[in-house]
């Protein structure tokens, strides 16, 4: 059986949604631990980064899967991303990759911020 026109454009849309869910789910759980995991500097920053990459993973899927299927979803969110991650080892690389890089930005971002603060060039 083939599908019609209206089940595909169903499947696309759901497609598209649950990847702009996947986004929204990891932009928000990096906001929400960015302040006190992320940017930190030394080597203690680093093991700091990596503990914040848990935990923005579990507060995305949780959000992701929120927005994907109300309230079964936040149950399902984190458990489709372990199984993911188990099944594709390469997107949990490039997961941690790019987690490390918003590390490295965040790094860069606060001691723009703390010269700001530190020359005196504002004043309020």
């Amino acid at each position: 059986m083939s599908e019609t026109s209206s089940e595909s454009r169903i499947s696309t849309a759901i497609t598209y949604w649950t990847l702009l869910a996947g986004c929204i789910g990891g932009a928000s759980g990096l906001w929400a631990c960015y302040e006190r995991w992320f940017g930190h500097e030394g080597a203690r920053g680093w093991a700091s980064a990596l503990i914040g990459a848990f935990i923005t993973s579990g507060i995305g899927s949780v959000i992701a899967g929120t927005l994907i299927l109300p309230f079964y979803g936040t149950m399902f969110g984190p458990f489709q991303l372990i199984m993911l991650i188990v099944a594709y080892p390469s997107l949990g690389l490039i997961w941690l990759g790019m987690l490390m890089c918003a590390h490295g930005l965040l790094g860069q971002w606060r001691q723009e911020r703390d010269s700001i603060f530190r020359s005196g060039q504002f004043s309020a």
